[in-house]
């Protein structure tokens, strides 16, 4: 589960500096995107960010939750890049099975008008490659 669940939040960062408050208003909302597993199989990849909180959702191209995580996101500036900073994470196989999860992920993400792209694979080594993915607002 830890590496799935690594492979999942890929899209997340440590870090110490943390910006309090709501995740901006470009950022608000259903983003999802559909894409090839590790395993060759299709997937699609739901992320709910509402206020300063998030929910991801990996499921089989049937609709079946493979993944689910939720927790607070917070988003910094590192020079001009933004970096997401998700924590408190709780993740599981359904929203109603889930446990804490003893990590934090930041990645860069950036939104350009209704495509939110979030680097993945960046905050550590990992067996995937870093991948960039781009998800589609709902």
């Amino acid at each position: 589960m830890k590496n799935t669940l690594s492979i999942l939040v890929c899209f997340v960062l440590t870090t110490t500096l943390a910006l309090a408050g709501d995740l901006p208003e470009s950022m608000q909302g259903k983003w999802s995107l559909k894409r090839t597993s590790e395993n060759g199989e299709p997937v699609i990849q739901k992320l709910v960010f509402k206020g300063n909180t998030f929910q991801f959702r990996l499921m089989s191209e049937g609709g079946s939750t493979l993944l689910f995580a939720e927790g607070k996101a917070q988003l910094e500036k590192a020079g001009k890049v933004n970096v997401i900073l998700l924590s408190e994470i709780k993740a599981g196989q359904s929203d109603t099975a889930t446990e804490a999860v003893d990590m934090e992920y930041q990645t860069p993400v950036r939104v350009s008008y209704r495509t939110l792209y979030l680097a993945s694979g960046l905050d550590e080594e990992r067996e995937e490659a870093p991948r960039m993915d781009a998800y589609k607002k709902e």
